[in-house]
Formats: structure tokens, C-alpha cells, sequence
């Protein structure tokens, strides 16, 4: 998790009798660290340019979550760069990671409707697949069971400088995309597939308010300090 350097609670140290006081340090804390990461979080995704963005709605027989084509302005990046990348990144108030497919039909809608306008030879962008802990056996990064993997085009290539190819990438050998394995070092992508899921998180456009609302009860806190201590708040 990235955050700003002044992000860590232990700069902020409080104290008092009223136990109102300390519970009252402690939510303006809480505040502020969750606010910093959050903006931190931003920073760190300043490098990155959306290519697409597209929600697989229920309506139309999905699951509600957004899928998205991220590419990286300063060049190719490995697989473990675009992971981390992707958890630090937020949208409509969730968190992201290199996107998992466990069904045709969502590989169906990620394909066209997020890669295909976008399309280029061979390499389309990293996806969450791996088999860097045990060579042919895939797993997904969210951990769901490898049920699907009609799609994938794997060699599994043991002998290559660097490594194997043990990380999953959208690729373009002939129509339609495929999933192709290749090797962190040798073939890194400037882009990424990222997937939102799971359940909603504070808000993006909560971030400036909560710095708010947090810089406030700071305020009013050491403005409290300063009365005569004749009651607890």
C-alpha cells in the first residue's frame, strides 16, 4: 500500500483526561491516514494513461464490475509491477487488480469491448495469471479456482534468460485475442488489463471532503484543549 510520508499515524500524537478527547484523536487519525493513502494512491497511479473503461452490467447478464486498459507512459513494465500497480488503483469506489477471467462470457466482454478498440500486434497487456510458484499449474492473482483457460496458448517455456514465461498476457497470435505465457524479463508490457471488483471502499470524490472534515476535528480538537477543563466532550 502506497501512502504519503506523512501519512503514519504515529505523527499525530494525542492526549487528554475526557475519554470523548482520545476517541475523538483517534477518528480525526483514522481520517487522516485513510485520506493520505488515498492520495498517495493517486500519486502513484499519475503514471498511467486509461485506454478504456467499461462496467459489465448486470442488466446485460454481467457482474457489475468495471474492467479497464491502463498503458504506462515511461515504457514496458514487468508483471509484478503492473500487479502492484493495479492494487493500488481505485474506481467507482473499489479496489483494482490485473484482471481474472473464470468464465467464457467474461473473457467474451473484456475482449470486445475493452481490448479490441485497442488492439495491436501481439502484445495487448498483462493479465492476472501466473505459475511462478510451480510451472504448469496457473493460478489466478484474487486466488479463484483456474476453471477457465479456454483462451490460453501456454509453452511453458522453462529455458529463457531471466526465467521462464510464467505470467499471463493478452496476445494476438491470429483472431480473436488469446492468452499467451511469456517471460517477465525479456517480453514486458507497457500495458495492463485491470479488473474492480469486490465491495465499495470510501468514495474517490470522498477524498478532499474527508481531508476536510479531518483538518476540521483536528481544529475543533485543539480548540477544546484550550477551554477550561471543566467537562469532558
Amino acid at each position: 500500500m502506497n501512502a504519503l510520508p506523512f501519512a503514519s499515524a504515529r505523527l499525530f500524537r494525542f492526549s487528554g483526561p475526557s475519554p470523548r478527547s482520545r476517541r475523538c484523536a483517534s477518528v480525526v487519525t483514522t481520517l487522516l491516514a485513510v485520506t493520505c493513502w488515498q492520495l498517495g494512491s493517486q500519486l502513484a497511479s499519475a503514471s498511467i494513461i486509461v485506454l478504456e473503461t467499461q462496467q459489465w452490467a448486470a442488466g446485460s447478464g454481467g457482474n457489475d464490475k468495471w474492467y479497464q486498459l491502463i498503458e504506462f507512459d515511461e515504457g514496458p513494465v514487468t508483471w509484478h509491477t503492473a500487479r502492484d500497480t493495479a492494487e493500488n488503483l481505485v474506481h467507482d469506489g473499489r479496489f483494482g487488480h490485473l484482471a481474472t477471467f473464470t468464465s467464457a462470457s467474461e473473457w467474451l466482454f473484456v475482449r470486445q469491448a475493452v481490448l479490441e478498440p485497442h488492439q495491436k500486434a501481439f502484445d495487448q497487456g498483462w493479465i492476472g495469471a501466473t505459475d511462478e510458484v510451480s510451472e504448469g499449474n496457473w493460478t489466478w492473482v484474487t486466488g479463484e479456482p483456474w476453471t477457465y483457460s479456454a483462451p490460453a496458448i501456454f509453452d511453458n517455456h522453462t529455458q529463457q534468460p531471466g526465467g521462464g514465461e510464467d505470467y499471463g498476457v493478452a496476445w494476438l497470435f491470429t483472431p480473436p485475442l488469446k492468452w499467451n505465457d511469456v517471460n517477465n524479463l525479456r517480453n514486458p508490457s507497457r500495458r495492463a488489463v485491470i479488473e474492480y471488483g469486490g465491495a465499495h471502499v470510501v468514495p474517490e470524490p470522498s477524498t478532499y471532503a474527508m481531508a476536510a472534515l479531518a483538518l476540521l476535528g483536528l481544529g475543533l480538537y485543539g480548540w477544546r484543549r484550550r477551554l477550561p477543563s471543566t467537562e469532558s466532550w
